[in-house]
């Protein structure tokens, strides 16, 4: 017997119909074409945003102890994220005051994060990721 049953007219209805290797019915296939429309409406994420003006939101990190003890903590958020040369400075610079440094690098090569980290541009750490991989 079959249990917690889907109601038809909803995406759900429609997995069901396919789990169960059945023809959905009219109201189930409206409902996945809704969804699949909703799909394509959200926004793609972008690994590498050509400019900090094009992008409005700025990645969420999951926190870690070390992270309150940066130095990024206290500037702006922008500057690790730019294609301005003259943020980017301003960013490896706070970077070479920054006490935990180790922990952020270590980071940024198991994370698949964008930015600059540990005074490092993307390029130089997509770089060390390729170096660690064939080691």
């Amino acid at each position: 017997m079959r249990t917690k049953e889907a109601p038809c007219g909803t995406y759900a209805g429609y997995r069901r119909h396919l789990s169960w290797k059945e023809k959905a019915c009219r109201p189930c296939l409206d409902a996945n074409r809704a969804q699949k429309q909703r799909q394509m409406q959200q926004p793609t994420v972008r690994r590498r945003p050509p400019s900090v003006g094009d992008r409005t939101v700025f990645p969420v990190l999951l926190r870690a102890e070390w992270m309150e003890q940066a130095a990024c903590q206290e500037v702006e958020a922008e500057w690790f994220f730019s294609d301005s040369p003259n943020e980017q400075a301003r960013a490896i610079e706070v970077c070479r005051g920054c006490l935990v440094v180790d922990r952020c690098l270590d980071y940024a090569l198991t994370s698949n994060s964008d930015g600059i980290w540990a005074g490092l541009l993307p390029g130089q750490l997509d770089h060390m990721k390729r170096r660690r991989r064939s080691a």
